[in-house]
């Protein structure tokens, strides 16, 4: 990506976010639920007017900024065919549509970029602080800030989405159970599970460890994956592999300690 051409994309993130986070909390309050994606209607696998609202902002900009570009999003761009040549931009209007509807302030917008294979830029907009964390390479920013990589408290915090199991195979399910009560058996690490994919960007930014997700959607990681590599984290599969675009699951740390330990868990 050309340096004019980044410039263009930051200023899309810059004009974008805002609009995003002023829009779910001014207008979108109460939203009701316009479509269920699994035959099981009491899960988080649906869609409320707000996810279709943010969605059709986002991608009306992108195809008036960037009208070359393809686009893969949650709800009504998910079945395109992307190769590994030319630009596309990956979006998930809300990441914690389950929280949202039950007003639970846990959620995240998602928005990344990828040229010829790889990602080259990614925003969250994060509804829970009213900001957004983007990247376009090597240097992380909230809003207009330089990011300060300064971790806060003590320990070591993960990760485990267990809402990534929903759809998952039982053999994955038991797999990740294991690797669960490894971690609660062998070491002193602080697990969570919020339903969204907000703290895998978290990450990057300091404010966990480590994330691991076994069974996802590309809108669900591409932007986190992207901020936590420019952060100088370690992106892999669950055995060490380097994570790509066709990757099936996912563990990442910013620590390469806590990484290690993680896989060889992982490999057991």
């Amino acid at each position: 990506m050309t340096n004019q051409e980044a410039y263009r994309v930051v200023n899309f993130f810059h004009q974008t976010s805002p609009e995003v986070l002023q829009l779910l909390a001014k207008k979108y309050h109460n939203s009701k639920i316009v479509a269920h994606k699994s035959k099981n209607k009491n899960d988080f696998n649906f869609a409320t007017e707000a996810d279709i609202a943010v969605e059709k902002l986002i991608v009306d900009k992108i195809q008036k900024t960037f009208p070359q570009d393809q686009i893969m999003a949650e709800e009504s761009y998910a079945a395109i065919a992307v190769s590994g040549k030319g630009r596309y931009w990956v979006v998930d209007p809300i990441c914690g549509t389950g929280n949202f509807a039950r007003d639970i302030k846990v959620y995240v917008t998602n928005i990344a970029l990828v040229e010829n294979g790889k990602l080259v830029a990614a925003c969250a907009i994060d509804h829970t602080q009213a900001e957004y964390i983007w990247s376009v390479g090597k240097r992380i920013f909230i809003g207009r800030k330089l990011l300060k990589k300064e971790k806060k408290t003590k320990g070591v915090a993960i990760e485990v989405d267990l809402t990534a199991l929903l759809g998952a195979s039982n053999e994955v399910k038991e797999k990740h159970a294991k690797f669960i009560s490894q971690l609660i058996l062998k070491t002193d690490y602080y697990l969570l599970s919020v339903a969204s994919s907000l703290t895998f960007a978290y990450v990057a930014t300091c404010k966990l460890d480590a994330y691991i997700c076994v069974n996802y959607k590309l809108w669900d990681v591409a932007a986190a994956n992207f901020l936590i590599l420019q952060a100088g984290g370690v992106v892999t599969d669950i055995l060490g592999k380097p994570w790509a675009i066709s990757s099936t699951n996912v563990l990442a740390a910013l620590d390469k300690r806590v990484h290690r330990k993680l896989v060889n868990f992982l490999c057991q």
